[in-house]
């Protein structure tokens, strides 16, 4: 078996046979693959590190001042301002806005004869002004008494109070209202004022400073008579001096 199979694999012309590849040449049917540079690693940034402050507590919105209401647990709705001066003050209580304490010269003014002697000491106790009275201005109730030192007519009032700015801590006043006293009706003597019955209206007068926020002294007049709706009416008028303490 000396010859060869027919088809066997027969040498390739010399011609024919592929050049070897020479260095830095892709071999024949081989795509060449572009050569990128190497590109340069950044570190990644680290997130900055800022010191944490302590939260700021908030505050309360405080409440707009429009004819700013005191209310307590037994007055509803007092009123701060209206007409009275002093008006900075927190009622004691919602209720009690002033108290005043003086010594009155008894029986003593314009409008009368002067029977009787001694001095009147006085004290009045005022209170915030609640929201019905917002209608006629906003005037404080009072209370007080009057009580002489010789045993002459003492008395003992209630009504309504108006105060006002004029200057620069100069203020004035005004009250009216009733007063029940304890001295005579109709009896004649020399030395007693007869003043008809024991329920009088009585009015006042007030002019004074303002020292402090919470301290002030004024003058004072007052007057009680029937206004001629009894017999007699000899009426009865004091005046002196008081301090108050605004709360």
């Amino acid at each position: 078996m000396g010859k060869n199979h027919p088809f066997a694999a027969r040498p390739a012309n010399a011609g024919n046979q592929a050049l070897p590849a020479q260095a830095g040449q892709p071999a024949a049917g081989r795509r060449a693959q572009p050569v990128y540079a190497p590109m340069p690693v950044r570190p990644a940034p680290r997130p900055e590190t800022r010191p944490v402050s302590a939260p700021v507590p908030e505050t309360p919105a405080e409440p707009a001042m429009t004819m700013a209401r005191k209310t307590g647990p037994l007055w509803p709705g007092g009123t701060e301002q209206g007409a009275r001066a002093s008006s900075r003050g927190k009622p004691l209580g919602g209720i009690i806005s002033e108290i005043s304490i003086g010594a009155l010269v008894h029986d003593e003014g314009p409008f009368s004869n002067s029977k009787e002697d001694g001095y009147d000491g006085h004290i009045e106790i005022r209170f915030a002004s609640p929201r019905v009275l917002d209608i006629i201005w906003s005037p404080e109730p009072h209370i007080g008494a009057n009580i002489n030192s010789d045993g002459d007519t003492s008395q003992v009032f209630a009504g309504l109070s108006y105060e006002w700015n004029l200057w620069q801590g100069l203020f004035a006043g005004f009250s009216v209202g009733g007063a029940y006293h304890d001295g005579e009706t109709d009896s004649g003597a020399a030395d007693k004022k007869d003043l008809g019955c024991h329920l009088l209206f009585r009015e006042s007068l007030t002019l004074g400073w303002q020292l402090t926020e919470h301290h002030k002294i004024a003058a004072i007049f007052d007057h009680i008579s029937n206004a001629k709706i009894c017999d007699h009416n000899e009426g009865l008028e004091n005046v002196g001096l008081r301090y108050s303490y605004r709360f």
